[in-house]
């Protein structure tokens, strides 16, 4: 059998005026269209904006309906459309049942009465008569935990008290639909679970909620249905597992777009079309700069080569162009350390119970398209070492995602031999704050040794441990022996940003609103 509709919206646009000069004359058009029976025209004037536009949604009885979105989405208009706090500017709210709304707790205490005075005073408010809320006086005392202090005056009471005794206060008047926002974000961490109790056996007893929230685990567990507001627009409207992947995709796309939010004033304005008395702009011409050399030399290709002791490098050299003199020249077999073991590409890491592909399957596989890659350095000084680029790949598709295969690939140019030497990756928070965790390699049993020109160094995950979100990826090469740095990227400067994402599931939806860095994996038992 179908539930009733108790939530109607359809077409629901509300617009705004973004100063007190547009505020007071829109508003006297809008009374004069009114006076006249003129038709209010939905399209923006001169100094408005929509915090709402073209909203459409239903809400049926027993149902329990998150809203999430960033802010400014136009939630909190929402929910005051819905409360009959304001009028749409156009489309149709119908509302049916007793509605009560938890938004900000407290809101219209008196300071000077007793919490026992504003109890009887908020309830009439909410719609409860003297005798009602006489009956049930004692509940929402107990509920508040505030007996001791219930006929104190409220200015006396902290912001903690005034949220338990204002969502008491609400929660006791039996709505058919309760409309909460943002209220599960105060007070202490009890406060917290005993209103989630209380939704949730609200919920059960079959009340219908409209819940909106930035908590997006109160989202997983307690609605059955999500719908995601953007720019006052309504994007999605579905399970909570796909809302919350949705938003948090959204998100990462936002991101992504705005790598360096921080630094807009850095980004060059766009043009601004010219006025037909302004005379025509001739663009800069960018002066003539010399080039040396050694940069205006094509660099060749790099090329995948076996050699006996079963490692890889990069040769720089291709077989249809003539061979350029190096600066350096290559050191010979006397000058080669004792041990064969001169690799430059790392083996993939060993993972239990897992068999991994042959070295010729990995040289055959086609390089995967790289996340993020820096661009190469143009020149550098003689006998230096420079870190040219460096990138983490996804290896079964475009995005880097939780639990998948990954490869970390630093590609480095050399312009001496260096002997015995480590290299490592180390992932960070965004803000480099939080080192995450790090993969050093050359300090084993196994050694590696520096050689002139370009060479990679990788190293493959098979099942990647970041959870959804943005980090930093740095790396470094230093000398095994004295422990010295020989270069480094992304310690002084900004390291290489790159995004994860997760696929829909409740337990990545957990993940994300439990705001967990990494996912750990293991054996369960219940003994």
């Amino acid at each position: 059998m179908t539930q009733p509709v108790l939530i109607r919206a359809e077409n629901v646009s509300k617009r705004f005026s973004r100063s007190v000069r547009h505020t007071v004359w829109n508003t006297f058009q809008d009374i004069a269209q009114q006076l006249t029976g003129t038709a209010i025209v939905p399209k923006l004037r001169p100094g408005e904006f929509w915090a709402l536009q073209d909203i459409s949604f239903k809400v049926r009885k027993a149902e329990s309906v998150a809203v999430i979105g960033d802010n400014g989405a136009g939630k909190s208009t929402l929910i005051k459309l819905l409360m009959r706090r304001m009028l749409p500017t156009s489309g149709i709210v119908e509302t049916t049942g007793a509605i009560s709304a938890l938004t900000v707790l407290g809101l219209g205490f008196d300071p000077v009465m007793s919490g026992r005075e504003n109890i009887i005073l908020n309830a009439a408010t909410l719609g409860l008569s003297r005798s009602q809320t006489l009956k049930v006086l004692d509940d929402i005392i107990d509920f508040a935990e505030l007996r001791e202090f219930i006929d104190t005056p409220i200015q006396t009471y902290s912001s903690g008290m005034k949220s338990r005794l204002g969502y008491a206060v609400a929660a006791h008047v039996n709505p058919d639909v309760l409309l909460l926002d943002e209220v599960l974000a105060v007070g202490d961490i009890r406060f917290r679970r005993k209103c989630r109790r209380h939704i949730k056996n609200f919920i059960d007893a079959g009340g219908t909620t409209l819940l909106v929230t930035h908590d997006l685990q109160a989202v997983q567990t307690i609605c059955t249905r999500c719908l995601v507001l953007e720019k006052g627009r309504l994007v999605f409207d579905g399970s909570p597992t796909e809302g919350i992947h949705f938003y948090l995709e959204s998100q990462l796309d936002a991101s992504e777009d705005d790598p360096h939010g921080a630094e807009k004033l850095r980004v060059p304005a766009l043009p601004i079309p010219l006025l037909p008395d302004d005379p025509p702009k001739v663009p800069a011409v960018e002066p003539i700069r010399e080039v040396p050399i050694s940069e205006a030399v094509d660099l060749p290709t790099e090329i995948r080569t076996e050699i006996p002791n079963d490692s890889t490098f990069e040769s720089t050299s291709t077989p249809d162009e003539p061979e350029v003199e190096p600066l350096i020249a290559e050191p010979t077999a006397d000058d080669r350390p004792e041990t064969d073991l001169v690799a430059v590409s790392a083996e993939p890491l060993p993972f239990p119970d897992e068999d991994l592909p042959s070295e010729e399957d990995q040289l055959a596989r086609p390089d995967p398209e790289p996340v993020m890659v820096e661009e190469e350095i143009p020149g550098m000084a003689k006998g230096s070492v420079v870190i040219e680029s460096l990138s983490i790949e996804a290896l079964d598709g475009k995005h880097l995602r939780t639990a998948h295969p990954v490869e970390l690939v630093m590609r480095y140019r050399s312009e001496i031999r260096i002997p015995h030497v480590a290299w490592g990756f180390s992932i960070v928070t965004e803000d480099s704050l939080v080192s995450i965790g790090t993969f050093i390699e050359g300090y084993s049993a196994r050694k590696y040794d520096l050689l002139p020109g370009r060479h990679t160094f990788r190293i493959r995950v098979e099942r990647f441990p970041l959870h959804a979100g943005r980090y930093g990826l740095r790396a470094g090469i230093g000398e095994v022996d004295t422990g010295a740095a020989i270069v480094q990227k992304g310690w002084e400067d900004e390291p290489i940003i790159f995004t994860v994402r997760s696929d829909p599931s409740p337990e990545n939806s957990m993940h994300a609103g439990m705001n967990d860095l990494i996912v750990l994996e293991g054996q369960p038992s219940a003994d």
